[in-house]
């Protein structure tokens, strides 16, 4: 199939890299993105709140492969936009190693400061129990 005749969905799979270059596969949202596809090279603000990059040496969308980690804010973000229950939300969170930056992170994503967001993971993990 061509890329150029490719109908992206609102939320695609990404290969990109942020500004140290760190190689993640972040969601992209096409509505927050002037729903472009993406291009090597041209930088988005991934689902997660980063900007990232494709890079010519690991575009997932040209290749059809991916070798690099996937967010973790990314993966629960798009979860919970399909309306994934407490408790299922939960079982995935459940599968990360969660640091203080990313639960920042998540929070700043959805609105929340660190302790909110903290809380919230709190939450879905009892509810997964």
């Amino acid at each position: 199939m061509q890329a150029e005749r490719y109908a992206w969905a609102r939320f695609s799979w990404q290969q990109a890299r942020d500004d140290k270059g760190t190689p993640r596969r972040h969601v992209r949202d096409a509505a927050q993105n002037d729903d472009t596809r993406p291009e090597t090279g041209a930088p988005f603000t991934a689902l997660c709140g980063t900007t990232v990059a494709p890079h010519p040496d690991d575009n997932d969308q040209a290749r059809g492969t991916c070798f690099a980690a996937t967010c973790q804010v990314c993966t629960v973000l798009i979860a919970r936009e399909m309306n994934w229950n407490a408790a299922e939300l939960g079982q995935l969170a459940g599968t990360f190693h969660w640091s203080r930056a990313d639960i920042a992170q998540l929070g700043a994503a959805i609105g929340m400061n660190y302790g909110q967001a903290r809380r919230l993971l709190a939450h879905w993990t009892e509810a997964a129990k």
